[in-house]
């Protein structure tokens, strides 16, 4: 299946790479459903609005997954799809 939408460069925060190498997640199990719209189990009905609209009108696009020790990772794609920050959820995006 074809990605519903460019991603631009991936970035990793500090904290969400060291997350993802100490629960032994593979990132690229998240990504690939970022992009196909499973925007995860952790993402409230009106985040899953604002994603399915941003496919159609543009906007940012935000997926929230857990990792096996219950950590929840964010993958961020921004308005100008530029650019998908990976970070955990109690980290600032800057």
């Amino acid at each position: 299946m074809e990605p519903l939408f460019a991603h631009g460069m991936l970035a990793f925060t500090c904290g969400a790479r060291e997350a993802l190498l100490r629960n032994g997640n593979n990132f690229w199990e998240f990504f690939d459903r970022h992009i196909r719209g499973d925007w995860g189990e952790d993402v409230n009905e009106d985040d899953r609005r604002v994603n399915d609209l941003a496919l159609q009108h543009g906007g940012r696009i935000l997926s929230a997954y857990r990792l096996r020790d219950g950590e929840v990772l964010w993958l961020h794609t921004d308005t100008t799809r530029y650019s998908t920050l990976i970070l955990l959820a109690n980290e600032e995006e800057s």
